[in-house]
This record gives structure tokens, C-alpha cells and sequence, in this order.
């Protein structure tokens, strides 16, 4: 993970388990650390690399396929975990709902991320847009953080500003079409395994989980 805090509390949580586990800090979008994930893997018969809570949905979608095409070796699985739409359009339209009301349901973790950023929530607004990916049949909430006046905060060692009216990406979240997924997934290399829609309990949305094969 690129978070320290989150490698320190997946320790914790698997602390009284018993397989082996290593903690990696690093971008997994980087050479850097496709090589020390491989290191790590390279003894093991079954490689299955898991991007789960819909980590999958955050990221450009080309660019999230081409970053497991260059991680997963031919052979390996890739364990996607995503939002799915419903068959029924009034399930639908509550799932829309929801997702776009993130920004008030999910307001102490706006707050905290953008106080990690050293960004005042004074100085700006939070909101979303939604918008239709045609290529993965997919809906797309983007949530952003606009500024009321010129801002600059710290930006990977350097330094970053923005300009009144400009906005910074905080977050995204997909709900997918689960058949247009699997198939955009295997034009890019990939073989459709298996799916699973695991028992959610109390939560408001449905998750569903994909098995993909590394194939070319």
C-alpha cells in the first residue's frame, strides 16, 4: 500500500494469523514495486493477486488493466472486487442514490483525507459528478474538492497550487455492468474464471467479485 498507516493496521489485524505475510510501502503502479512483489511470490505454484474493496473502480480503467498486464505473469489470477448494477431499474436508481450522496454520507472521510492533504475544508467545496463510461457500461462518480481562492499545499516533496475555481480529484467510485467488465477485462489479455457475490450483511450495495486468468 502507499499508506503507512494502512500497512500498520493490516499488521495489526493479521497479527494472530498464521500464514506468512510481508507489508510493502510502496506505489503498486511502479517498477519498483512489481519487482519486490515478485521477489516475494516467486517461490509460490498459485499467484493470485486480489485488488479488493472496488480499488479496481478507482483508477482510469486502460491504465489499471495495463498496470496488472505488466504485474501478473502468464498463468497467475488477478481477484478484482467491484460495485455491480442491478437487473432491476428501481434497485438501480437507489444504488445511484447512494453513490452520488457519498460526499454527506462519507463526510469524516473527505475530512480526514483532505487534512492529510493539509488542505482546509474551509477553503473550498466538496462535490460529485456522475458520468456514463460507454466502453465498460459502467457509471462513474467522480467526487472533487473545489477552491474558493488560491491554494497551495504540499504535492509529492514539492508543492502544488491551485487556482480560484480549480479542482482537485479526491476520489472515484464505478458501478459496473458485470458482463461488459468481463468482457473488457478479457480483450486485454485475460481469461474469465470464475465470479462470486459474496453476502454483504447490513451494507447497502451489492459487491461482486471476478477470477481472471493471466493469458498472454
Amino acid at each position: 500500500d502507499s499508506s503507512s498507516s494502512m500497512l500498520q493496521l493490516a499488521d495489526e489485524n493479521l497479527a494472530q494469523e498464521n500464514f506468512d505475510r510481508n507489508f510493502v510501502l510502496a506505489d503498486f503502479s511502479t517498477a519498483p514495486f512489481r519487482q519486490k512483489l515478485h521477489e516475494l511470490v516467486v517461490g509460490h505454484d498459485v499467484r493470485i493477486y486480489a485488488m479488493l474493496g472496488g480499488t479496481f473502480g478507482n483508477f482510469d480503467q486502460r491504465a489499471i488493466v495495463d498496470i496488472l498486464d505488466r504485474t501478473v505473469g502468464i498463468g497467475d489470477y488477478v481477484y478484482v472486487d467491484v460495485v455491480p448494477r442491478y437487473a432491476s431499474d428501481a434497485q438501480n436508481q437507489q444504488l445511484r442514490d447512494r453513490l452520488s450522496q457519498l460526499p454527506q454520507n462519507l463526510d469524516q472521510f473527505f475530512a480526514h483525507l483532505l487534512e492529510k492533504l493539509c488542505i482546509p475544508r474551509e477553503s473550498g467545496k466538496l462535490f460529485g459528478e456522475e458520468t456514463s463510461e460507454q466502453a465498460l457500461d459502467a457509471w462513474r462518480y467522480a467526487f472533487f474538492f473545489r477552491v474558493k481562492e488560491e491554494l497551495t499545499f504540499p504535492c509529492y516533496g514539492g508543492s502544488l497550487t491551485l487556482a480560484p475555481g480549480e479542482c482537485l480529484e479526491l476520489m472515484n467510485v464505478r458501478a459496473y455492468n458485470p458482463a461488459s467488465l468481463k468482457d473488457f477485462i478479457e480483450n486485454q489479455g485475460f481469461v474469465f474464471v470464475d465470479e462470486y457475490i459474496p453476502d454483504v450483511g447490513n451494507l447497502k450495495h451489492l459487491w461482486q467479485r471476478f477470477l481472471f486468468e493471466k493469458a498472454t
